[in-house]
């Protein structure tokens, strides 16, 4: 099970990875490039959802937030 201390390492790492992937590659404004990248990244996980129905992708990170 993923706690909040795994939970917030996650989100850092791919803020990191994000922001360098901007900086290397898409060369836009700092917030502009995350947001987009996060838009990105929220459209894969919904794209593997639909595409993966049986699997429950979301459930680790649903309980971890209640």
């Amino acid at each position: 099970m993923t706690s909040i201390f795994d939970l917030a390492a996650m989100l850092l790492t791919l803020s990191a990875l994000f922001g360098w992937l901007n900086r290397r590659f898409l060369r836009m404004p700092h917030s502009i490039g995350l947001l987009v990248m996060g838009l990105l990244a929220s459209l894969a996980l919904v794209l593997a959802d639909v595409a993966f129905p049986g699997q429950h992708l979301y459930q680790d990170l649903t309980r971890v937030l209640d």
